[in-house]
C-alpha cells in the first residue's frame, strides 16, 4: 500500500509534492494523520493571508485535482484519521473509500468564521454524505465527532482485511460510486477571489493574531 503522510497544514509546496506522489503510486494508497491529534489542519492561513493571487489560485487547482483524482482512484483509497481535522483537510477524509478513525477523531468546517466557505471539497462532501447534510455542517461549523461520523463515512476497524476487502471494493466502486459533475474551474475562481478580498483576508489576519497570541 503506496503511504503519504499529510502535514499539519496545506500549503501549495505540499500539495505539489502531493501531486507527484500520485504519480508515482500504485495501487491501493493510505493517508496518514500528520499527529496522532492532528489529522490535518486544512489550509495554510499565513499562505492565504500573504500569497498573492496567482499562488491561492493555484492552491485550490491543485488541491481540487489532487481530491479528484483520489475519488477516481481505481484502487482503494484509505485514510489513517487521528485526531481534528478541519477545512480542506476534510477534503481527504471525503474521498478516502475506508477511514480508520482513532477514538479522538473529529472534523469541521471552519471556513464559514473565516468568510468564506469549503467550495473545492464541496462536490465530494455532498456526494459522501449528502446535500442538506453538508449544508448544515458548514453553515454550523460545528464538530463532528467520531460516533456521528458513523452516520457520514465508512469508518473500519484498524485490523480489517484490506487484502480480502479489496476486490469488493473495487468492484463497488466502479459500480456505485457517483461520478463528480462539477464545474471547478469556477470554484477555485470563487473561492480566490473571495480569499484575496480585504474583507476576508482582514477576518484571517484577526484569526492568525488572535491564535499566535494564545
Amino acid at each position: 500500500m503506496y503511504q503519504i503522510k499529510l502535514n499539519k497544514v496545506l500549503d501549495l509546496d505540499f500539495l505539489k509534492n502531493f501531486q507527484q506522489e500520485l504519480i508515482k503510486a500504485r495501487g491501493p494508497i493510505k493517508i496518514s494523520s500528520f499527529s496522532e491529534d492532528i489529522f490535518n489542519a486544512g489550509a495554510d492561513l499565513n499562505f492565504l493571508l500573504k500569497g498573492s493571487k496567482s499562488e491561492i489560485k493555484d492552491f485550490f487547482y491543485t488541491l481540487a485535482n489532487i481530491l479528484n483524482q483520489l475519488w477516481n482512484w481505481e484502487d482503494l483509497v484509505v485514510c489513517d484519521a487521528k485526531g481534528k481535522s478541519v477545512g480542506g483537510g476534510v477534503g481527504f477524509i471525503m474521498v478516502s473509500d475506508i477511514c480508520f478513525a482513532s477514538a479522538n477523531f473529529k472534523w469541521r468546517f471552519s471556513e464559514i468564521g473565516l468568510g468564506f466557505g469549503p467550495y473545492v471539497i464541496s462536490p465530494f462532501v455532498s456526494a459522501r454524505i449528502g446535500y442538506f447534510n453538508m449544508l448544515s455542517l458548514v453553515s454550523t461549523g460545528r464538530w463532528v465527532d467520531y460516533n456521528e461520523s458513523m452516520n457520514f463515512l465508512n469508518l473500519a476497524p484498524s485490523d480489517l482485511d484490506l487484502d480480502a476487502e479489496n476486490y469488493w471494493f473495487k468492484l463497488s466502486k466502479k459500480m456505485l460510486k457517483p461520478k463528480i459533475e462539477a464545474d471547478f474551474e469556477c470554484l477555485v475562481q470563487t473561492v480566490t477571489e473571495l480569499v484575496v478580498s480585504e474583507r476576508v483576508r482582514k477576518k484571517l489576519s484577526e484569526f492568525v493574531s488572535s491564535n499566535l497570541k494564545n
